[in-house]
């Protein structure tokens, strides 16, 4: 993930790139309104006339990442069959879509923000997706397609991973976000697989997922508002 600063954005999504940008590379405490202000090119009225505070800015930031993530998991959540292949069809699509954004994701889950009192409704949302992940994975265990193990310390692992591989993208000049989803989704879905050897048909399975019944999920959490 590369965000750029679009020309033909409009004043409030030049905000969020500049500002997005900014708190993954300064941190949300580190960054003054006043440094966005001045990177969009703006005076700081300008600015507070369409977010009042850093702390609105942030929690639009979040709900363009968490919305559509809550969304699409409601949906791979929504049958009992394959929870393998729904596990990667949901990662694929979501790693796929934070990649793609025009926002810079990096700095909207670090403990200090998440923690931030001004935060708390957006982080009702995170907390939601970080359950419905783990009940994901539990119904995987249910199944036998996926080991016997601790489904919500799997789910932290699956966190920490869709964590790096934002950050390592961020740093790549020109990442290329399906390849990018596909490696996350395939490692993660390998790791779990109670029999490895079965990835081959769970992945084409979850891409089949992924390009019929989730991409609908996915459409509709996008142009949701």
């Amino acid at each position: 993930m590369n965000p750029k600063d679009d020309s033909t954005s409009t004043t409030p999504e030049r905000i969020l790139q500049v500002a997005s940008r900014l708190f993954a590379q300064r941190g949300y405490h580190g960054t003054s309104t006043r440094d966005i202000a001045d990177e969009v090119g703006i005076r700081q009225p300008s600015l507070f006339h369409h977010f009042a505070s850093k702390s609105r800015i942030m929690d639009t930031l979040q709900r363009l990442e968490f919305a559509p993530t809550l969304r699409l998991l409601e949906e791979a959540n929504n049958g009992d069959e394959q929870p393998a292949a729904r596990l990667y069809g949901y990662l694929f699509l979501d790693v796929q879509r934070m990649l793609s954004s025009p926002y810079d994701f990096t700095g909207t889950t670090v403990v200090a923000v998440l923690n931030d009192p001004e935060l708390a409704d957006t982080r009702a949302l995170y907390d939601r997706i970080q359950d419905l992940q783990t009940a994901m994975i539990a119904k995987g265990i249910a199944a036998g397609e996926l080991a016997d193990l601790d489904a919500q310390f799997a789910n932290s692992a699956v966190e920490w991973l869709i964590e790096g591989i934002l950050i390592d993208a961020a740093r790549q000049p020109d990442p290329d976000p399906d390849q990018f989803s596909d490696y996350l989704a395939s490692f993660v879905v390998r790791a779990l697989l109670a029999d490895p050897s079965q990835l081959d048909g769970i992945r084409a399975a979850g891409r089949e997922l992924a390009q019929g019944e989730l991409s609908e999920a996915r459409v509709a959490a996008l142009n949701s508002p």
